[in-house]
């Protein structure tokens, strides 16, 4: 995600972003930043000071704008491995999701489900190696991606619709 959105923001191509890409990229993530709060991120995440956000950058500022830390505990239920010191690193195994998609949201995703989920999740580091058996994990920054995207709907189209519960109240009369 974080990729394609650098790509988009970097209008002139240079492979990094100028404050101006920044703030518009920000507006457009619906980030309400004022002039004080983007000087605080963009010196925060500047690592090498020279002004212009580079990829990798970018990447460790949108995880810290996008991190939920409400999902952490559920996040550590599932993923026995879980370090939270190493948020990046892979940790929750094909098996683990699985077990918190039939637990927690009551789905029973089944393995060609949840293998597109990781392909996607790992367009460009592919978890599993089919050869090799390689066991599949997902960080707790992919686990989040996923709780916030379509992707949590395991692809059934009538999931993605929006509903309210309300209670209506009828007038009695006496």
């Amino acid at each position: 995600m974080a990729k394609d959105i650098f790509n988009k923001a970097d209008r002139d191509g240079s492979k990094q972003l100028s404050k101006d890409e920044m703030k518009k990229i920000l507006r457009e993530l619906q980030i309400d930043a004022d002039q004080k709060y983007f000087k605080e991120i963009y010196k925060q995440y500047d690592a090498d000071g020279n002004g212009l956000m580079d990829k990798k950058e970018f990447d460790h500022m949108l995880k810290a704008l996008f991190e939920k830390k409400e999902l952490i505990p559920l996040f550590k239920t599932y993923a026995k491995k879980f370090d939270e010191t190493k948020k990046d690193e892979p940790c929750m195994t094909f098996q683990e999701l699985q077990q918190f998609y039939k637990i927690e949201q009551n789905v029973e995703a089944t393995v060609e489900e949840l293998s597109k989920i990781f392909q996607m999740i790992n367009k460009e580091n592919p978890a599993a190696d089919e050869a090799t058996g390689a066991t599949q994990m997902i960080s707790f920054y992919d686990f989040s991606t996923i709780i916030f995207s379509r992707w949590n709907l395991i692809f059934n189209p009538e999931k993605s619709g929006v509903y309210q519960v309300g209670m209506f109240l009828q007038k009695q009369v006496f």
